[in-house]
């Protein structure tokens, strides 16, 4: 209905992903299937160039992974950190730039 265009569906534990794309932009949707799950948090993520030099830096800072990093069946590289309202930031790199 408003244009996006499926880029890729994919699962991770509990939960149905799907990327939507248009015109350059990407839009992540979540589905949880845990019967009776009500989700209130909020999600952010962030693409980055390289997760593994991204969590070192936060390191620094004193933020620590809440889930990750995952190696994604298509390449992708996932880590997820809580930020301090307890929001889910995720760093999502789209391929290996090693």
């Amino acid at each position: 209905m408003l244009g996006f265009k499926e880029h890729l569906k994919t699962s991770l534990q509990d939960e149905e992903i799907i990327f939507l794309e248009q015109d350059g932009f990407m839009i992540e949707l979540i589905a949880n299937n845990q019967v009776g799950s009500q989700s209130n948090h909020f999600h952010l993520c962030f693409e980055v160039d390289d997760v593994e030099q991204q969590i070192t830096r936060l390191a620094d800072y004193s933020f620590q992974p809440a889930e990750g990093p995952y190696d994604l069946e298509n390449g992708w590289k996932t880590v997820f950190f809580r930020g301090p309202d307890q929001e889910i930031i995720e760093l999502l790199q789209l391929e290996d730039r090693k």
